[in-house]
């Protein structure tokens, strides 16, 4: 929220006198909803026994932000 909170104020402050839409909101969910779905993939790809056990933990890393990001930004902004 620290990167795209400043971003939104500079575009309110930019188009001042009309209402912002909604979308604008929703910067964040478009870039976690790409990070869930290469997370799965990396997940799902590297889950074999010969895979080192760090790499599909990477990818529950990036998956469990990528839900957190969504569902942040889902039920604070909707």
């Amino acid at each position: 929220m620290t990167v795209i909170e400043p971003r939104y104020l500079k575009h309110v402050a930019a188009i001042a006198p009309t209402p912002v839409k909604p979308e604008k909101r929703l910067e964040l969910s478009v870039i976690c909803s790409c990070s869930l779905v290469v997370s799965m993939f990396w997940f799902a790809w590297t889950s074999g026994p010969d895979v080192h056990w760090v790499s599909p933990l990477l990818a529950m890393v990036l998956l469990g932000t990528a839900i957190l990001g969504l569902f942040v930004t889902l039920q604070v902004f909707s």
